[in-house]
Formats: structure tokens, C-alpha cells, sequence
């Protein structure tokens, strides 16, 4: 509904009201202590307002109450422990409000408890050894994202009913207590980012109703056990960003109900055995990136076909890629940044299989070692991703490719956001088609050895954010194609054959934040470049700029660093530039320039 306004404290004469439902309304202000006349009162959801203030000491009057849902407000200030005198409550849910200090000891005597969620406020100190020894009906804890510390107590096992544990986000520290291996009905465990450490204890195998083990971005070491394997409905494992070593035991690839495994981020190393993904039918979600596996990615991928994120990236894998990937019809998402990936003979860096991801939005290759074949220089894989017309992102950088962009680029997705393809021996010209990507927010294929000009239907790019060309061999690049771009914030083409003048309407372009023009052969800056009063970096070094220095060069006041260096300047340097407070970095070396007497900075 959409009421707001305070709650009337009229509501307090309701004597024989058993349910009170406000959630989902914009009431604010505190509560009015009228409610506390409500002593029949079983019910009191307000969850989802805009109430604050304390929660009232009156909460013990509520002795029958039995669901209190006060989720998603402002409360602040402590928890009252008179809310131990609410002896029937089964449900306490206070998550997403700004509590602070301990929980009362005194809830833990609240026999009827079945659930406690606190999630996502202020809350600390640590839990109490004996925080089981009276719930017996507890099935839910939810302690997340708070500042929660000390160790997890052993005596949670003496919660025999528990569901599932949510403790994540907090600053919990010691091991994780085997004792929970005892908690048979338990589902969920959310021991995320935290500071525990030492070793997974196997007892957590006796958990066969486990659905969901996060225990990532700790500090827990030694090895995966291969008792996990017991666990036959886990869904979700997610042992990322750990200090774990040794390999990945083969009998974890038999969780055929699996649908996410992360071991991210940490020391596993080995290879994945061959038939690895056939007890894997329901895996959507892999991440392995940021470990040491070697060997080849295996071609039984393919067998867990519901897989729509695959992240391999910064390992040692070797081999090609696996041509069944092409038969995830689903996927996403293809990382396989930074290994040692080469191309097949038979069909060179990508397989054209590829084409057959539909779904995909995010290739990333950067950094493997994918070469081309000299006889077929053409990179024929742009052509296959054709078809994907989710693609966003594609990044093929720091492979020696050592190929030419083929007119195809142009019928990549409209969708293409990124593209990247820097430190690839690329050669020859920029495809006119490339003006086709409509949606191209980011283009750099710096580093290479393209040559001749950039073609006019770049004019085509206009949600262009950032052009990097530096370090090609282009002699025919023409600013003015950029004049009318409302977004360009990076042009880089330092380091390559350009000649010219730079345009009058550079001045137009007034998100630039960097200009690269350095070791090129521009010969005349116009005045208009100094009201780019934006412009955070400016090089022009290396150039064959004449003249003097303009006394507009003071506009640049938020810039960081100017480089002029090597050019031809003549007369002065402007008093005005000691106006720029903001400059780290200013360099005017070898430009004929003669530093003035009254000049506010030393320059050289």
C-alpha cells in the first residue's frame, strides 16, 4: 500500500486486536508507546517503513506476541532486553536497520524462538557459549553484515532444529566448529567473509541436507577434504578467496546436483581430469579463476550444459580451447584471461564453434598465447561471433594474433559495449565496418602495427567514451571526426605517423578528461584546445608545435600533468601557469621556451 504519515496512537484503544499488519508503507516517526496497551496482540508486522528511533522497552508488555517482522527501517540504538518477556515469540526479524551494540543474553532464553534475523545492521561483541542451550525450536539465525567477533560457538550443535546459519560478513575469527557437523537438518551454511582459519572440518560431511556451504573470502587453509563429496543435495559451493592448496578431489565432480562451484582465488593446483564435468549435469555457475591448474581445459565441458558462467581466468591451463565449448547454448560468460592457451592447427586461436553461443555477452581472452596462422592472416573467429548478438564485451588483447581485422568486425552485435584488442601484432588497415558498432563505448587496439587512417565512419560511434590507437603506425587520423562526440572522454593516439593540424573544433569536446597526442607530427594547436577546462592530462610532447605558449594554457586549472616537451615553442612561459594548483606533473623540456623572472614555478 502506500500510507504514510506517523502511526495514530489511537491504535493503542484497539484492546482486543490479536493482528497489526502496516509492513510495506511509508510510515516514519517512532512508535507510539499507546501500542503497548495491545496485550492480546500476536501479531506486529511494520516491516518495510520509514520508522526510527529506539525500540521501546514496552516490546515486554507483548508477552503473547508471536511474529515480529520489523525489517527494513530506521531503527536505532540498542536491542531491549525486555524482549525476553515476550515468552512466545517465535519469529524476531529485525534486518536492515542501524542497531547497534550486543544482542540482549536474554533472547537466548526465549524457548519458543524459531527464528532470529538480524542481518544488516551495527551489532557486535561476540555470541555466548551457551546461546543454544534453550532454543530448541531455532531453525534460522541470521547474523550478516554486521561487526560480529570472537570465535563461532561449538554449543550451536545443542540448536538440533537448525536450518540454516547466515553469519556472513562479519569479523568472526578461529575455526569453524565441527561441532556443526551434528546439526543433521541443517541446509545453509553463510560463513562468508569473515577472518576464520584453519582447516574445513570433515565432519561437515554428516550435513546430507546441505544445500548451500559458503565459506569464502576467509583465511582457511590446507585442503579441499574429499568428504564434501558425501554432501549429495549441496547446490551451492563456495570455498573462494581462501589460502587452500593441493588439488580439487575428483570425487567433488560427482555433486550431481551442484549448481554454482567457486574455489577462486586461492593455491589449488593439478589438472582437471578428463571426465571431470560428467557428474556435473546441473552446474550453471564455475569460477576456478586465480589458482595454479594446469593442463588442458577438458572437452566433457560441454556435458554440463546448463553452465552460463565460466571463469578459468589467471591459472596455468594449456592446450586450446575446447571446441564442445560451442555446445553451451547458455552461456554467458567466457573468462579465460591470463593462461597459456595455444591455437589449434586445425582451426586456429578460437573455435568457430563459438559462434554457436547465442547467449554470449562477455568473451575474454587477454593474455594467453593465441597465434595465428601466417597463411590465414584474416582473424576468421570475428566472422563466427556473428551471431551473438548479447556480446558486450570481447577482448582478444596480449595474444600474438599477428592478423588483420576482417571487414566482419562490422557485423559483430550492436550490443558491443568493449572491445579490445591491444598488444595483438594486428597489421594493416582499420575496417571501415567497424563503424557499425553503434553501442561501442571503449575501442583499444593500441600497441599494434596498424597502418593508413582511421576511417571516417567512426563518426558512427557516438556513445565512444574512450579511443586507445597509441603505438600503431596510422598517418591519416582526422580529430575532427571526434568534434561532435558528447561522451569522449580518452583519446590516446600517441605514438604513431599523424600530420596535421589539430582541429579548431577540439574545443567542442568538452568531456575530454585525457588527450594523447605525443610523438606524432602535429604542428599547430588552436586556442580553443584551452577550454577544455576538464581536461585532466595533456601530453603533446614529441610534436612539431610552433609559436608560443598561449596564456590560456592557465584555463587547464584541474589538470595534473601537462607535457609539451619537445616541440618548437618560442618566447615565454605564461606567469598565468602559476595558477594551476593542481598540477603534479608539468614538463616543457627541450620547447626553446625561456623561464621568466617573475614566474611562479621553476619548469625545465
Amino acid at each position: 500500500m502506500g500510507l504514510s504519515g506517523t502511526l495514530p496512537p489511537q491504535l493503542g484503544n484497539l484492546s482486543f486486536l490479536v493482528s497489526l499488519d502496516m509492513r510495506r508503507n511509508n510510515f516514519h516517526g517512532e512508535l507510539p508507546p499507546e501500542l503497548a496497551q495491545l496485550n492480546r496482540l500476536k501479531v506486529l508486522n511494520l516491516g518495510v517503513n520509514n520508522l526510527n528511533g529506539l525500540l521501546p522497552n514496552w516490546f515486554g508488555s507483548f508477552q503473547g506476541l508471536e511474529f515480529l517482522p520489523l525489517r527494513n527501517n530506521s531503527f536505532t540504538g540498542l536491542m531491549p532486553p525486555s524482549i525476553s518477556n515476550m515468552s512466545r515469540l517465535a519469529i524476531l526479524i529485525l534486518v536492515n536497520n542501524s542497531l547497534e551494540g550486543k544482542i540482549p543474553e536474554e533472547i537466548f532464553n526465549i524457548s519458543s524462538l524459531e527464528m532470529i534475523s538480524l542481518g544488516v545492521n551495527s551489532l557486535s561483541g561476540s555470541l555466548p557459549d551457551y546461546m543454544c542451550f534453550h532454543l530448541p525450536r531455532l531453525r534460522f539465525i541470521g547474523l550478516s553484515m554486521n561487526k560480529f567477533s570472537g570465535q563461532i560457538p561449538s554449543s550451536l550443535a545443542q540448536c538440533s532444529e537448525l536450518q540454516a546459519l547466515s553469519f556472513s560478513f562479519n569479523k568472526f575469527t578461529g575455526n569453524t566448529p565441527k561441532e556443526i557437523g551434528n546439526l543433521k537438518k541443517l541446509e545453509v551454511i553463510y560463513f562468508a567473509m569473515n577472518s576464520l582459519t584453519g582447516e574445513i572440518p570433515k565432519e561437515l560431511a554428516n550435513l546430507t541436507m546441505l544445500k548451500f556451504l559458503d565459506l569464502s573470502d576467509n583465511n582457511i587453509t590446507g585442503e579441499i577434504p574429499r568428504e564434501i563429496s558425501n554432501l549429495h543435495n549441496l547446490e551451492k559451493l563456495n570455498l573462494g578467496w581462501n589460502t587452500m592448496s593441493g588439488s580439487i578431489p575428483v570425487e567433488i565432480f560427482n555433486l550431481s546436483r551442484l549448481k554454482l562451484m567457486s574455489l577462486a582465488g586461492n593455491k589449488l593446483s593439478g589438472i582437471l581430469p578428463s571426465t571431470v564435468f560428467y557428474g556435473l549435469p546441473n552446474l550453471e555457475e564455475l569460477y576456478l579463476n586465480d589458482n595454479n591448474f594446469v593442463g588442458d581445459i577438458p572437452e566433457s565441458i560441454s556435458n554440463s550444459s546448463r553452465l552460463y558462467f565460466i571463469i578459468l581466468s589467471d591459472n596455468k591451463f594449456t592446450g586450446p580451447i575446447p571446441i564442445s565449448i560451442g555446445n553451451l547454448r547458455l552461456l554467458q560468460v567466457l573468462d579465460l584471461t591470463s593462461n597459456n592457451l595455444v591455437c589449434d592447427s586445425s582451426y586456429g586461436p578460437i573455435p568457430i564453434s563459438i559462434g554457436n553461443l547465442r547467449l554470449l555477452q562477455v568473451l575474454d581472452l587477454t593474455s594467453n598465447n593465441l597465434v595465428c596462422d601466417s597463411s590465414y592472416p584474416e582473424l576468421s573467429f570475428i566472422s563466427s561471433l556473428a551471431n551473438s548478438k548479447n556480446l558486450r564485451k570481447l577482448s582478444v588483447s596480449n595474444n600474438p594474433l599477428n592478423g588483420i581485422l576482417p571487414d566482419s568486425v562490422g557485423n559483430l552485435s550492436t550490443s558491443l559495449q568493449t572491445m579490445y584488442a591491444y598488444g595483438c601484432g594486428l597489421r594493416d588497415c582499420i575496417p571501415d565496418r567497424i563503424g557499425n558498432l553503434s553501442n561501442l563505448i571503449i575501442l583499444s587496439l593500441y600497441n599494434n602495427q596498424l597502418t593508413g587512417s582511421l576511417p571516417i565512419t567512426v563518426t558512427g560511434l557516438l556513445k565512444l567514451q574512450a579511443i586507445m590507437l597509441h603505438i600503431n603506425k596510422l598517418s591519416q587520423v582526422s580529430l575532427e571526426y571526434f568534434c561532435y562526440f558528447n561522451n569522449l572522454g580518452v583519446i590516446s593516439l600517441s605514438f604513431n605517423q599523424i600530420v596535421g593540424s589539430i582541429p579548431e573544433c577540439i574545443g567542442n569536446v568538452t568531456s575530454l578528461r585525457y588527450l594523447y597526442l605525443a610523438s606524432n607530427k602535429f604542428n599547430f594547436a588552436p586556442k580553443t584546445l584551452w577550454n577544455l577546462k576538464d581536461l585532466l592530462v595533456l601530453d603533446l610532447s614529441s610534436d612539431s608545435l610552433t609559436g608560443p605558449l598561449p596564456l590560456d594554457v592557465a584555463n587547464l586549472k584541474i589538470a595534473t600533468a601537462i607535457d609539451m616537451s619537445i616541440n618548437h615553442f618560442s618566447g615565454g612561459i605564461p606567469t598565468t601557469i602559476g595558477d594551476m594548483q593542481n598540477l603534479h606533473q608539468l614538463s616543457l623540456a627541450h620547447t626553446n621556451c625561456k623561464v621568466p623572472f617573475q614566474s611562479q614555478l621553476v619548469v625545465c
